[in-house]
């Protein structure tokens, strides 16, 4: 399956796929239908996951996202978890501005329900 590059708008985010095992989100993500943006993404993860990079990094940098596409991402962080559960080497590092209660909470959130790598990032701005 071909990479996938999509660019951000006002209300999506960027959006990249590699099967060289990155993986990144960022900006805003409040589209209508989460479910319909990320299905390119999803397809790809599912593709992806039948045959991993023997590393894989997801990179999320939102800065904000609604609750559509918070379920959507734990079931996107649900294939890594699964993919490191095969025994591939995986990270999710989830980025937060300092100060960002909001964003920091939710990636707690999805490091207390997932069972892989999930590092914690401040950023200042």
């Amino acid at each position: 399956m071909k990479d996938i590059r999509i660019e951000r708008s006002a209300k999506t985010p960027f959006m990249l796929a590699q099967s060289s095992g990155k993986i990144e989100l960022a900006g805003i993500c409040v589209p209508e239908d989460s479910g319909l943006l990320f299905s390119p993404l999803r397809d790809w993860m599912e593709w992806y996951e039948k045959n991993p990079a023997p590393s894989t990094e997801f990179i999320v940098k939102l800065d904000y996202f609604n609750t559509s596409t918070a379920n959507v991402l734990l079931n996107l962080f649900r294939i890594i978890e699964s993919i490191h559960k095969s025994g591939k080497t995986v990270e999710i590092k989830w980025y937060y501005e300092k100060g960002d209660g909001e964003i920091e909470e939710s990636g707690q959130d999805y490091k207390a329900l997932l069972a892989c790598p999930f590092h914690m990032i401040e950023i200042q701005h």
